[in-house]
């Protein structure tokens, strides 16, 4: 029995050293076949792809050209003559209060009108006559248009007109209800066209130029548009710069002041190299990348160009076609041998 056990105990240490010498022969082999077969990469082939490098902000979206009316009396509104998304021509009557309000004197003003065109049209036919002087008639003359001006600021106040053609974005009032002078009675808009500012910090503002693209999304609808005025002096308040922003409109949605998120294209280069920043290594030549030849692996200097801080233009250096080594190129170096896996 003893005998039996220490025979078992033998063969069982043995089979343990067999093991360990399959495992080092195992590891080795491992080495040994990247040494004659080559490190396993990935190769892509290089190909032109859009390049566009855009920043992101929220601003509000108003109308190319946008004006609130006020009341300049205090009086009941006798009537609103539009609805809210009416579109106007310029000098419609929009809304209205009494003609016989106190402060306007509009009663007054048209019968001083009213009365000096009289006097004028039969002083001008005594003119003719030679029974007054030319002098007596331009007094009189200087009068009407007086009374004129007169009688139009004090229509202004109790007549609010269009004053210019665009659409009706915001009423404040009904008829009968009553507003004071410097309430804001309506808003009229050319929508056609929207505007919006932005604010750029001064590390940015030198990348931002008239006439660079942008986007302005609200929901489902785009609208394409392009910077139109860079400020070149900060904003000490706010610490920044105000960019000037027009889109168009072709889906002609009514809206304005909705708050919309702005996507500013400040570089678009539709064909370009583009390499992820991973795959673009240094030294003190420069920059590089590994392409691969046959079964070696070789380096190609570049020269890189914009950056969206994950990947670089490639402005020199680097062909369509090239073959990339992607995965598995920090495992090697010049020369190395690689077995491509694609």
């Amino acid at each position: 029995m003893k005998k039996l056990v220490i025979l078992m105990t033998g063969l069982l240490i043995l089979l343990i050293f067999a093991a360990c010498g399959n495992n080092e022969q195992e590891f080795r082999n491992i080495e040994q076949i990247q040494q004659s077969e080559g490190i396993p990469v990935k190769v892509e082939k290089i190909s032109l792809q859009p390049f566009v490098i855009s920043v992101n902000y929220n601003a509000n979206l108003y109308g190319i050209k946008e004006t609130t009316l006020t009341s300049m009396i205090a009086d009941r509104i006798e009537e609103v003559h539009v609805r809210v998304g009416d579109y106007v021509e310029e000098d419609d009557l929009l809304l209205s209060f009494p003609e016989d309000n106190p402060s306007a004197q509009f009663i007054q003003a048209k019968a001083a009108y009213n009365n000096i065109v009289q006097t004028y049209e039969r002083m001008s036919a005594l003119f003719a006559e030679g029974g007054i002087s030319q002098q007596e008639l331009d007094q009189l003359k200087t009068s009407r248009q007086v009374a004129e001006a007169n009688l139009k600021a004090s229509e202004k106040m109790i007549m609010i007109r269009a004053p210019y053609s665009g659409t009706v974005t915001h009423l404040n009032f009904r008829a009968a209800e009553s507003a004071g002078p410097g309430d804001p009675l309506l808003t009229i808009a050319r929508i056609n066209k929207y505007q919006t500012q932005i604010w750029v910090t001064e590390n940015d503002i030198n990348q931002i130029k008239p006439g660079l693209k942008a986007i302005a999304r609200w929901q489902n609808y785009e609208l394409p548009g392009k910077v139109t005025q860079v400020a070149r002096s900060i904003d000490k308040n706010r610490q920044a710069f105000a960019v000037d922003l027009e889109f168009d409109n072709p889906q002609n949605f009514l809206l304005t002041g909705v708050m919309a998120a702005i996507e500013l294209f400040r570089y678009d280069n539709p064909q370009a190299i583009v390499i992820p920043r991973q795959f673009i290594f240094s030294d003190s030549e420069g920059d590089f990348v590994f392409l691969a030849e046959g079964e070696r692996a070789l380096t190609r200097y570049i020269e890189t160009g914009e950056n969206d801080g994950m990947n670089f233009e490639i402005v020199a250096g680097l062909s369509v076609g090239d073959p990339l080594i992607k995965e598995g190129a920090n495992l090697i170096s010049v020369n190395t041998r690689i077995r491509i896996i694609n």
